[in-house]
């Protein structure tokens, strides 16, 4: 029997990719790819079995303490898809990982997989891209439309959905969400799934929605992390003039929106490292540098805590106090509160929250909960 590794498949990831066997278990070993970032953590691979089937694999992430947040990888529940090629094929989680120290002090994380089928498919979350946002739109039933506001570094064409395009100086509360500034956190992209189908639920009650699926559309497309990628991190490059051509495409699309509205909220979806498991948390202004900004946000940050209920982390309202190396770097939050409009963000975890292990209804879920808070916050304020 041969066993092959191939990345060339949607998102593909992996690096340092080796196929052996350990005590009569085939084992596949491999590390996430930081394509050219500063930051790795994403990965997405194929293992195809030639010959006789298998009925068992065993995969080892390997020097998990250089990708981000991971730890020793205990808390990392990736995701598998079983016979691939089948069209019943559906992703589903792997337990929890199994530490194993090295005798010089580094670490692997493993996953026994019983009767993995072939080809297999291992990624380290639900993955979200164009496919998955093509069933939310026929799921919608034509309640959003989506246009081209531009196009990413690449060249690739940019969507945002709306449920409704405005009109000049119209005073329809407006919310502007996205997700994917760090191409890989794809629970953003599910949280922000369940959201707009809230909002497609209550249509003309709802407020004027534009979102945008895939800020980093081009780390999305190639399977990349998406922190602190070089020439600029996407979170980062809010300045203006913007560092990243994406940042300038939303931001001129964000100016059209609080002209033809009555702005009120924005909301960026991201996830922690992959070994985070305390809970959903929100990330809001510090109160040293913005106290208003912070009060703004505060009452938002309380409203969707408590709304998320379970999954949220007891220490859902942090303040933004971590480095980078991006000095003087300007992110989305700031850049819209500059123009009086209150912004979070929010993280929510990979893989579980303490022993509750996160699935795609789940994540769903908590952006349907945050989706009727921001309906409610906006009735009230009209």
């Amino acid at each position: 029997m041969t066993i092959r590794v191939t990345t060339d498949v949607p998102f593909g990831n992996a690096a340092n990719v080796l196929v052996s066997e350990n005590n009569g278990t085939p084992e596949v070993s491999f590390t996430s790819h930081p394509h050219g970032g500063t930051e790795s953590l994403w990965f997405c691979f194929r293992v195809i079995a030639d010959g006789a089937p298998l009925t068992c694999l065993r995969i080892v992430l390997t020097n998990p303490d250089t990708l981000l947040g991971v730890g020793h990888g205990d808390h990392v529940y990736p995701v598998v898809k079983r016979n691939t090629d089948s069209p019943d094929a559906d992703w589903e989680r792997l337990s929890a990982g199994t530490a194993q120290e090295l005798p010089d002090g580094r670490w692997n994380v493993y996953w026994d997989i019983e009767k993995p089928g072939t080809p297999l498919d291992v990624a380290v979350c639900y993955p979200y891209g164009p496919d998955e946002l093509s069933t939310l739109l026929n799921d919608a039933d034509k309640a959003f439309s989506v246009d081209t506001i531009g196009v990413t570094q690449h060249g690739r064409p940019m969507p945002r959905l709306s449920n409704d395009p405005g009109t000049a100086g119209g005073d329809r509360p407006g919310v502007y969400l996205m997700a994917r500034q760090h191409s890989g956190e794809t629970t953003g992209s599910w949280v922000l799934d369940g959201a707009l189908r809230e909002f497609t639920r209550h249509r003309e009650n709802a407020p004027l929605v534009w979102a945008v699926p895939f800020t980093n559309l081009d780390g999305v497309i190639e399977g990349d992390y998406g922190k602190d990628p070089f020439p600029w991190d996407l979170n980062r490059a809010w300045s203006s003039p913007a560092m990243r051509h994406e940042i300038l495409v939303i931001q001129r699309d964000a100016e059209r929106w609080r002209k033809r509205c009555r702005p009120v909220f924005a909301l960026d979806l991201h996830a922690p490292g992959a070994n985070e498991n305390t809970g959903v948390y929100a990330f809001q202004p510090d109160p040293g540098r913005a106290t208003g900004a912070w009060q703004r946000s505060n009452q938002w940050a309380i409203a969707l805590r408590d709304s998320i209920g379970e999954y949220a982390w007891n220490e859902f309202d942090r303040v933004v106090h971590y480095g980078s190396r991006w000095q003087g770097n300007q992110t989305m939050q700031r850049w819209f509160e500059e123009r009086g409009i209150t912004a979070l963000g929010i993280e929510t975890p990979y893989g579980s929250v303490g022993t509750t292990v996160l699935t795609r209804e789940i994540y769903r879920e908590i952006g349907a909960r945050m989706a009727r808070v921001i309906i409610e916050r906006c009735r009230s304020i009209s």
